[in-house]
């Protein structure tokens, strides 16, 4: 199976959040892990909150940080650029689901670029997300498929 990834669940993946069993066993049955490159701005920033939140300290921000820089170096792992059309659509998502879902910026640059792998399941822990990417017509990998519920 081949997941495009969130950076929600790549959080949880990373550090010890409810669900993190769940999603960490989905990556790792994955055959192929497609990332936004959008993914290492959001990821460097949900690390920075936590040591600012003091969840994290600092030492562990850089060995979790150093763990998913050589992760994305991996063989089946697939780093998604961003295009200029995928601006376009992203504005366009949001034209569309901004009021009624709540679609703000980021979210919508990551369903822009996880539209190039149509046949990939979307990984999320951001269940309001996972509808719009249903709606766009992606495969969304909800927390009950992850535990076989």
């Amino acid at each position: 199976m081949d997941i495009f990834i969130d950076t929600s669940s790549l959080v949880k993946y990373y550090y010890p959040e409810t669900d993190s069993n769940d999603v960490e066993r989905v990556i790792l049955a994955a055959k192929r892990l497609y990332l936004c490159e959008l993914s290492l701005v959001e990821f460097a920033s949900a690390l920075m909150k936590k040591v600012r939140m003091n969840e994290l300290q600092e030492q562990e921000q850089q060995l979790i940080w150093e763990a998913f820089l050589s992760d994305t170096q991996a063989e089946n792992v697939e780093l998604l650029d961003l295009a200029q059309d995928d601006f376009r659509i992203a504005s366009d998502l949001i034209l569309r689901y901004g009021k009624t879902r709540n679609l703000r910026t980021l979210d919508s640059l990551q369903l822009a670029a996880a539209l190039k792998v149509p046949d990939a399941d979307f990984l999320s822990s951001d269940k309001e997300l996972l509808v719009v990417a249903e709606e766009v017509g992606l495969k969304p990998k909800l927390t009950q498929d992850i535990s076989g519920g």
